[in-house]
This record gives structure tokens, C-alpha cells and sequence, in this order.
């Protein structure tokens, strides 16, 4: 989960934000306008029943209560601790790797779930929508120099989700008109930057997982390159051979 610091302009001043134990995290669209919430570092206490932008970081041991009021929630990765709202129309957004409850107690929630959390989600009543963020795939050949052709297949933990590709250097989106669809494995014949999303059923899009190659391929004394072996590679049970001239 991606973190910064950041300064709030209100009414045209510029004001500091307090001196928290965690960095302010990026703060999500779902929850509307920044300046409609107290900001509470999940470290110094609970929320206080208005609307509350409550934080955490990575690493920690964690308690967090809303107490009611339409909260914020945000949290980033491998924490344990249990996170209630209490009741409100509250926003909770998951970093990965965390274990523990994650409560809505009531209101129209909404959950949005990082990779390969543990523990129970309950809305405790009303309507929740849950979005789970697509785990980075890994690449079977991964990201270095080769003095041969690759043949790479994406690894997922996860079967809902599906991957788009892109080897020209432009950002993939989950659509067939700026990325390709990972359905088999791609062969990396030259010097190519790979790159992936994830996309879930629900409209929830990964991060950009890149990986580059270097492709080096030998030449032997003919001048001839190591590709030969790769377009020329006959079929089982066949045969084929090459007259140079």
C-alpha cells in the first residue's frame, strides 16, 4: 500500500499535518472530501462518533473502533488487530497480509480488500460492497538477461481474476483495446519490458507488476544467431536440417 505525507489548504491556509506515527496514506475517492473528516492515527485512539479518516500503518498490532459516525478506515499491510466501524456508512480499505476481523456493524459499507487477507468480513447488517484487489502475479522467467529466447507464463494465487498485457512499454488496462489478454505464455524474443494487471469481477484493478528482459542471443562463428534454434525448432517425431551455403 502506497503512502505519502501530505498539507491540507483550507480556506486558502496551509495546515500541517499533526505529527503522526504513521504516514497519512492516500486518501480514497470512496470516501468523498478529505476536509469533511477528523484525521486520527489509529496509534493515539479511537475514533470519536463523527466522521472520523482513522490510519494505520505496516507491521503493527492493531485496535481500531470507529464509534460510529460515516468513517474512513485505512490500513496499510501486515498488520494483525481487528477494525469495526460501529455502525455509520463506513469506508474500510485494506492494505495485504493483514489478519483479523474487519466489522462494518451496520450502515451501508463499503470493503475494499487487498491480497491475501485472513480473517472474518461481516457488515453486521445493511447493504456492504466488498472489492478484492487482485494479487500480483509472478512471472515464470523473472525480470534479468538471457542469452535466450523466454517463454513466460503468469503465476496468481487467485483463479476469479484475469491479467492484461502489454511488451511495448505502455501502461495495460483491464480492456482489449490497450492491453492483451493473458491466456498463454508470451515468448520474449528480444529485449522487452512486460507489463501486468490484474483485474477482478467487481471492477477492482491491481497495481502494475513489470517485468523486464535483456535478451543477449548468442551468435556462433557463422554469424548465425541462437534465434535459428528457436524459429526452426522442429515438431515431435519430426525432423529438419539446414544447408548453409
Amino acid at each position: 500500500m502506497r503512502f505519502f505525507y501530505i498539507t491540507l489548504l483550507i480556506l486558502g491556509a496551509t495546515l500541517a499535518v499533526p505529527d503522526f506515527a504513521f504516514a497519512v496514506p492516500e486518501f480514497p475517492s470512496e470516501c468523498g472530501d478529505i476536509g469533511d473528516y477528523e484525521l486520527i492515527d489509529a496509534s493515539l485512539g479511537e475514533g470519536d462518533g463523527d466522521k472520523d479518516f482513522i490510519f494505520a500503518g505496516d507491521n503493527n498490532t492493531i485496535v481500531i473502533d470507529g464509534r460510529g459516525g460515516d468513517d474512513c478506515i485505512v490500513v496499510g499491510d501486515n498488520n494483525t488487530g481487528n477494525i469495526s466501524g460501529q455502525g455509520g456508512n463506513d469506508v474500510i480499505v485494506v492494505g495485504e497480509n493483514n489478519s483479523g476481523e474487519i466489522l462494518g456493524n451496520g450502515g451501508d459499507d463499503t470493503f475494499i480488500l487487498g491480497c491475501r487477507n485472513q480473517g472474518e468480513i461481516d457488515d453486521g447488517g445493511g447493504s456492504a460492497v466488498i472489492k478484492m484487489i487482485p494479487c500480483l502475479p509472478t512471472a515464470t522467467s523473472a525480470s534479468g538477461t538471457y542469452t535466450s529466447i523466454q517463454s513466460v507464463s503468469l503465476d496468481s494465487e487467485e483463479s476469479e481474476s484475469i491479467y492484461y498485457t502489454t511488451t511495448n512499454g505502455t501502461v495495460p488496462a483491464c480492456s482489449p483495446v490497450s492491453g492483451i489478454l493473458f491466456e498463454t505464455a508470451i515468448s520474449i524474443i528480444s529485449t522487452q519490458t512486460l507489463n501486468v494487471v490484474g483485474c477482478s469481477g467487481d471492477g477492482s484493478v491491481s497495481d502494475i507488476a513489470t517485468f523486464a528482459y535483456t535478451i543477449e542471443l548468442k551468435t556462433d562463428s557463422t554469424g548465425l544467431s541462437s534465434i535459428l534454434e528457436a524459429v526452426f525448432t522442429p515438431a515431435t517425431g519430426s525432423s529438419l536440417s539446414l544447408t548453409r551455403s
